[in-house]
């Protein structure tokens, strides 16, 4: 069954991306991710209860993010609108499909738009995360609450789930019960009320076609031709005996190979001095340093919020525990410092050009080769 809906899927996209065509609008000129963090900053502060110092860090947090958040939704910006147009129009016109098929692919495609939006660098999820990184777990846990109650009905009884809180937010497509016009039709071909073909301006106005009659077909009823006496063949000679073909028993498999642990972060103090090294080992300019300078000082926000957190639970690990215990106790407790160092290193990698990191892993290369 699986895959005849993958097969069905398929079929499916020319279809819809000739549909998606006639319909997708032109790009907005105001700044809608502008007023998407405005609109993600008081969703949250209603929820959270966060004062204004919170509210303006989170808003900083999420303006260093705009352009990766742009550069996201103009990448699947067309996926989506196929995905739509396939759920509203392309779908419910497909007489071979049963009602059984068209819900499987209506909701296999619903599911993929869930995807694509939780994944923005902008999500809810990924907002909520954020803000609850600031807060306690007293601030966390009433704030939650209120978020379900707030959405009880879309939940219908079953838990909040904060990865995938888009779908509270994000209304589902629904399916044309009674499509206008059907979905591969050329946007120069489409019909007008009266259903015939809209002429071009400067053009006469096409004559309909007269209607030709088609005279009755008459069968004439055909004699059954007398079945053929049998030839007389020569028996086959039966073929010797053959080996049994052996059994090709399928390869196994390896096991997939666990991620490596991250190495663990520096002290926080020392984050603005590898900030520093990385500005120089890859030549960065101005507007690059700047770009840096706005990652950097957004990780360290974090870091510094998490630590002052989990202040009480670090003392107290050192103190109270010791030997291979308290390693691990205070290596758990680092790993969220162990990410943030980690994410640092991999936007400022990002912000160098192509260039920039062939230059300076040559230079790498020749500093080797000298040793």
């Amino acid at each position: 069954m699986f895959r005849k809906m993958v097969f069905a899927s398929l079929f499916l996209l020319p279809c819809v991306s000739v549909a998606a065509a006639q319909s997708s609008p032109g790009a907005k000129a105001q700044d809608d991710t502008t007023k998407l963090i405005e609109q993600r900053v008081r969703f949250v502060r209603d929820a959270y209860g966060l004062d204004p110092k919170q509210a303006q860090r989170l808003r900083s947090e999420l303006m260093s993010l705009k352009s990766e958040h742009e550069s996201y939704v103009s990448r699947f910006e067309r996926t989506l609108r196929r995905e739509a147009k396939a759920i509203a129009d392309v779908i419910p016109q497909q007489d071979n499909y049963d009602d059984a098929m068209k819900a499987k692919l209506t909701e296999r495609m619903q599911n993929d738009i869930y995807k694509i939006h939780a994944k923005a660098p902008l999500s809810l999820a990924n907002v909520v995360k954020k803000a609850e990184g600031m807060l306690s777990r007293a601030q966390i846990n009433q704030g939650r609450r209120k978020i379900a109650a707030q959405f009880a009905a879309a939940l219908k009884g079953a838990p909040l789930d904060v990865a995938k809180i888009d779908r509270l937010v994000i209304k589902p497509i629904v399916p044309n019960k009674h499509p206008t016009q059907p979905a591969f039709l050329a946007s120069s071909d489409q019909p007008n009320k009266q259903g015939s073909v809209s002429p071009k301006k400067g053009e006469a106005k096409p004559t309909p076609p007269k209607r030709v009659v088609a005279k009755p077909i008459q069968i004439k009823p055909q004699r059954r031709p007398q079945a053929k006496p049998p030839l007389n063949r020569p028996p086959r000679a039966t073929p010797p005996n053959r080996p049994p073909t052996p059994v090709r028993r399928p390869a196994q498999r390896k096991p997939a190979s666990p991620k490596k642990p991250l190495p663990p972060a520096p002290p926080t103090e020392q984050w603005t001095a590898d900030f520093q090294k990385t500005v120089a080992h890859y030549g960065f300019s101005n507007k690059q340093k700047k770009v840096g300078q706005t990652v950097l000082k957004s990780c360290l926000t974090r870091a510094q919020a998490y630590l002052q957190k989990e202040k009480g639970a670090i003392e107290a690990a050192k103190k109270s525990l010791a030997g291979n215990e308290k390693a691990k106790r205070l290596a758990e407790l680092k790993r969220p410092l162990d990410k943030l160092y980690s994410e640092l290193n991999r936007r400022l990698r990002s912000v160098a050009t192509i260039e920039q990191i062939q230059a300076a892993k040559k230079k790498q290369q020749e500093k080797a080769g000298k040793k």
